[in-house]
């Protein structure tokens, strides 16, 4: 189901490029970040002492953390996946889901983004695993992980899969998605020997 080969460990880094700064003509005092590809940020922030109009973060370039991924899986995911990725620069794609999926008896019980019936309970719309899978990096400690761009409630370092060639592997995940209970049960049970393959 995963991939032979281990992600390499990533060291804690920040994806942000420096902004380019520019001056309008006609706003005195004021300047906004442009993106490399000379499109301002949507995400401004107006400090009315000095006039200086701060964007947030770009998105990161593909493969960069953060970046959307692409699963190695070739069957429906249904609330969270990881797996090896050669071309994510800390070499694991991961998607989490934060709630459970309802019960069903046909799709008609399946609201969005609940797309079918998986005969006892709703199988996610394979467009928001796709959109929501993300370039991650192992990690020792909280402090080892970039935001997540899109991550309300910070980023976190836990072990998420309890099979395959990341067992037990802690790594970045986004805390919106992350129930404690769940990890720190995982993270008590990767302290057995023996408990991964």
């Amino acid at each position: 189901m995963l991939a032979a080969s281990s992600p390499p460990r990533s060291s804690a880094r920040a994806f942000y490029r420096r902004p380019r700064i520019e001056h309008h003509p006609g706003t005195e005092g004021a300047t906004t970040e442009v993106d490399s590809a000379g499109t301002e940020s949507s995400a401004t922030t107006v400090i009315a002492t000095t006039g200086i109009v701060e964007t947030g973060p770009i998105e990161p370039e593909p493969g960069e953390y953060g970046a959307p991924c692409e699963l190695a899986f070739d069957y429906p995911i249904e609330a969270k996946a990881v797996t090896p990725q050669p071309d994510c620069e800390g070499g694991i794609c991961l998607f989490m889901w934060g709630q459970d999926p309802p019960g069903c008896t046909d799709d008609s019980d399946c609201p969005a983004p609940w797309a079918t019936c998986g005969g006892t309970h709703c199988i996610l719309d394979q467009d928001v695993v796709a959109s929501e899978s993300r370039c991650t990096q192992t990690c020792d400690q909280d402090a080892d992980c970039p935001v997540i761009p899109g991550c309300q409630s910070g980023a976190a370092c836990v072990p998420v899969s309890s099979i395959g060639e990341l067992c037990c592997e802690k790594m970045c995940a986004c805390s919106d998605h992350l129930s404690a209970g769940e990890w720190q049960q995982l993270e008590q049970q990767c302290q057995a020997p023996g408990f991964c393959p």
